[in-house]
């Protein structure tokens, strides 16, 4: 859709951080139809976007930056569809770029300007920001569209007698400091301040207005006289000038309360609104939760999975078709589709808001003094309310979500549920990648930086190929049961793959069901064909928690894979987990029964504490940190690994489900293009955290044969306590000499560490061994993340800080910090 005229807007909000604030200013920009909103003082910090909703239902999308320190903040609020690229430039200044019709872009520079007495005080805070602001401006072509908008805290009335071409002389008062500044700013670019130049009455020339002053003694007689002035500006290149028709504050009617008015400007550009795709229609399988409802649901798929006369021997393919087929058309029919969730605002608060906005304009045009105190406390009444109505509301919804948590004790996912949304998580926060040109927000765009990123991430042409591994029936054959177990522990709501199958569907759809997913495996195994949904994933990136916002490398790949890979993996892994496990050393905690996190976590912390009492005791520690290490898997070198441990024809299964994996992006409602990968294990496959840690053992094995003998903590055939030992502890080695110390090497997936008392020589050596081991098999660690700490009785105490797997290795400072985590999140309900 092709808009001719736009509206570009400007506003000091006065801060963001109440939600009713926020929810005033969409209503402001939506009712005043703006397109895009620059704002300033939104006291937001660090770099993010969100998803804004206007009572009717309307979005926009909030842009935002800040500093640490909250003081400051700029950002956009832009209309749903404008396809935008963000960019923060400072605290105090960020940028907008949008794609004209004409094929031009269109550049909206955002800053809000120290005030003035602040550079009146140290003139070089006002040198250093109008450098900044030049430096900016060096940077955009001269074809581009400009405008330079915000709070410049400029007072420029009388500057059009100095530089009539680029104020107009429909300012206000003298020109201060600032005003001298920016108007010389103005000059220097061919830029012209568009608020000045356009006839209209002083209430509509000024933005702001003194909280402060709003009375003046005029012979001896009160009059209202409030202090206002002209202070932010949206300026134009002169050329540009002919197309604005319009520019002027907007005083009333606001809901948003501010002593800034908004600022608009109207012109006539021509810009394209991608109008949102079609919402596709979601079936509502929480109806499968009803016994009734099941019951149907059965019935109809195992009615649809009848063979036909006409039918003859499937293949894979043809028999998972049949399977998908048969439980789409039943969820449809006895299922139907979720409705649309009205989430519009309380009809008492949009009254009373729109009442108070009422006597705020009778505020601003009364003149006399008495009828303004009685309409002023008419409107502080209607404020309160509103107040003190949203606190019962709040109040009332954390009741009713609690009661919903105590009612849904037994069902984990509604009781989730229910905690997310009293935590207030359901906010959708729009997804930022940084392309050629700055943050972009198109989602189009997005898949295409983000799939050609991961393309060549997944992508190694120096990889040799795996062998060929025949295809082999297997012994014994996959069973209805073993098919139906596996089905079983397939946990519910959740994203489904490029089958669009769900494992509700399959636990439900009866036993016909798990009956023909046995033969298809099967087929699978012994004629070596597959359907092609095996093979094939949907990524779907997160941003790491953290991290900066923007980069690709910033995300985390998560892969929605098909059910039928998911159940022939799990069949596999019940079949095969033993025998890796058996060759996965026993320091390895990681995706193991009965193991954790907490028993390293514990021997860490009891080797400190004997540092920290003992005479004579030194504590080497050794935390190492590896990138991306389940999507550097080389995926040749893990089918030798899996050679001599697995019979062939389990090795060419796990070949199948390996090997030119096909990934396709999903961001929104856009999807990629699918591209093959070369290299890691897909996270997402309940088999992938197995095979990495057995690829990870292989690669930290050691290679000398080396026997050693060790004097303690080992069970031996001389002693007789085998019997006594779990049988993933048997003949396990704890320690090397004792005369040497103790070392121990404990790993949890990728998290890989070593600690070793009084004799760091065998540490190091082991840490330079390893990662050249690593290496070797394309694990890289990443030296700027690696931990080593001294910990002995009068050393410092940089230890206490030291977090492993999720602990911190002093228990005092690991106990504060988890009060601290606690409050927090008691804070957020």
């Amino acid at each position: 859709m092709e808009r001719k005229n736009i509206r570009i807007g400007t506003w000091n909000v006065q801060t963001l951080r109440s939600e009713q604030k926020v929810l005033n200013l969409v209503e402001d920009v939506d009712s005043k139809r703006i397109d895009i909103m620059a704002i300033q003082e939104t006291h937001y910090h660090g770099t993010g976007s969100e998803y804004l909703k206007t009572s009717e239902g309307k979005t926009y999308v909030l842009y935002y930056t800040g500093d640490e320190e909250s003081s400051g903040g700029v950002g956009f609020v832009v209309k749903e569809g404008i396809s935008v690229q963000f960019h923060p430039l400072t605290d105090r200044t960020c940028r907008l770029d949008i794609l004209l019709k004409d094929g031009r872009k269109m550049t909206i520079i955002n800053t809000y300007a120290p005030t003035n007495p602040k550079c009146e005080r140290n003139q070089n805070i006002r040198e250093q920001y109008y450098a900044e602001l030049d430096a900016i401006h060096a940077n955009i072509f001269n074809r581009t569209v400009l405008i330079v908008t915000g709070d410049f805290n400029a007072k420029t009335g009388s500057a059009h007698h100095l530089y009539p071409e680029n104020v107009g002389q429909y300012g206000k008062g003298h020109v201060n400091g600032n005003g001298e500044a920016l108007t010389e700013f103005a000059y220097q670019h061919d830029l012209v301040l568009t608020n000045t130049k356009f006839h209209h009455k002083m209430l509509h020339r000024t933005t702001w207005e003194s909280p402060y002053r709003k009375y003046t003694m005029i012979n001896g007689e009160e009059r209202r006289n409030p202090q206002r002035n002209q202070i932010d500006y949206i300026m134009v290149r002169k050329r540009n000038m002919k197309q604005v028709t319009n520019c002027r504050s907007y005083p009333h009617n606001n809901r948003l309360n501010s002593d800034h008015r908004p600022v608009i400007l109207d012109i006539n550009l021509k810009i394209q609104i991608y109008l949102s795709k079609k919402p596709t229609k979601i079936i509502n399988f929480e109806q499968l939760r009803e016994p009734d409802t099941r019951r149907k649901y059965k019935e109809e798929v195992e009615k649809l999975m009848i063979p036909t006369a006409s039918e003859s021997e499937h293949t894979p393919q043809e028999r998972w078709d049949k399977i998908k087929s048969a439980n789409h058309l039943a969820a449809e029919t006895t299922l139907g589709y979720k409705t649309k969730i009205n989430k519009s605002g309380n009809k008492e608060i949009q009254k009373l808001s729109e009442e108070q906005k009422e006597l705020h304009n009778k505020l601003n045009s009364e003149k006399d003094p008495q009828k303004r105190e009685v309409i002023r406390k008419e409107r502080n009444t209607k404020m309160n309310k509103i107040h003190q109505t949203l606190e019962e509301i709040k109040h009332k919804k954390i009741v009713e979500q609690i009661e919903e948590i105590e009612k849904t004790a037994d069902d984990s996912y509604r009781m989730y549920k229910a905690v997310k949304t009293i935590a207030n998580n359901e906010k959708r926060k729009p997804l930022l990648v940084e392309g050629e040109n700055g943050l972009t927000s198109d989602e189009q765009e997005q898949t295409n930086i983000i799939a050609k990123y991961f393309q060549e991430m997944f992508s190694d042409q120096t990889i040799e190929e795996i062998r060929d591994i025949p295809p082999k029936e297997i012994i014994p054959p996959f069973s209805t049961k073993e098919v139906q177990e596996a089905i079983a522990s397939l946990k519910n709501n959740k994203s489904p793959g490029g089958d669009g199958i769900r494992a509700e569907q399959l636990k439900y759809g009866g036993d016909t069901i798990a009956s023909e997913v046995a033969k298809l495996l099967n087929d699978i195994s012994k004629t070596g064909d597959y359907p092609v949904e095996i093979k094939e994933g949907i990524l779907i990136p997160l941003q790491k928690p953290g991290k900066k916002k923007g980069p690709p490398a910033n995300l985390r790949p998560i892969i929605l894979l098909s059910m039928v890979r998911k159940i022939l993996a799990i069949c596999l892994i019940r079949r095969i987990g033993d025998k890796i496990d058996g060759n996965i050393p026993v320091e390895q905690a990681a995706y193991r029964a009965g193991r954790g996190t907490t028993e390293h976590t514990f021997a860490y912390k009891i080797l400190a504490e004997k540092a920290i009492t003992s005479q004579d005791y030194t504590l080497y520690i050794t935390l190492m940190d590896m990138s991306k290490a389940f999507d550097t898997v080389k995926r040749n070198t893990l089918i030798e690994d899996l050679t001599n441990i697995l019979d062939p024809a389990e090795l060419h299964l796990i070949k199948i489900l390996v090997e030119d994996v096909r990934l396709k992006v999903r961001v929104g409602k856009e999807t990629s293009d699918y591209f093959t990968t070369k290299m890691g294990v897909p996270q997402g496959d309940c088999l992938s955290p197995i095979l990495f840690t057995l690829y990870l053992a292989k690669a930290l094995e050691d290679k000398s044969n080396k026997q050693t003998d060790h004097t303690y903590a080992k069970s031996s055939d001389s002693v007789n306590d085998q019997m006594y030992l779990p049988p993933a502890l048997r003949d396990h080695i704890y320690s090397e000499t004792p005369g040497y110390g103790i070392i121990i090497r404990p790993k949890y997936a990728d998290d890989i560490g070593w600690a070793a008392s009084n004799n760091n020589y065998k540490l190091e050596k082991e840490k330079s061994t390893a990662i050249h081991q690593l290496e070797q098999r394309g694990l890289q660690v990443n030296q700027a993340k690696t931990e080593e700490y001294i910990i002995t009785r009068r050393g410092d105490d940089k230890w206490r800080k030291c977090k492993v797997l999720g602990s911190l290795l002093d228990t005092n400072e690991d106990i504060k910090r988890r009060k601290s985590l606690t409050m927090n999140a008691m804070r957020k309900l």
